[in-house]
């Protein structure tokens, strides 16, 4: 017999590679121009984990519900899990 209630978990690993462009935009009244100045691009990169609890409910072979929770935070930085959680719920049913 299969259990109705299904726990879940999901972790795993993540490398973010970010880069950021600043452009300065100024206006010259004396000449009615722009002049732009743009910095260097600044790249970072950054190891992360994600985490995702989930249970699903089968009430029938035609029906189910399942909850989700996530989270994605930098790797080892488990005081940061709660900085970027993610809720999913959903409903299920088969038609045939």
């Amino acid at each position: 017999t299969k259990s109705p209630i299904k726990p879940m978990i999901s972790i795993g690993a993540a490398k973010e590679f970010s880069q950021f462009n600043t452009t300065y935009r100024f206006f010259d009244s004396n000449t009615s121009s722009f002049i732009e100045i743009s910095e260097n691009p600044v790249e970072v990169e950054q190891d992360n984990a994600f985490v995702t609890l989930a249970l699903a409910i089968e009430f029938s072979d035609h029906f189910s519900i399942r909850g989700s929770v996530s989270s994605y935070f930098p790797a080892f930085e488990f005081d940061q899990w709660d900085n970027d959680l993610r809720y999913s719920a959903g409903i299920s049913i088969l038609f045939f």
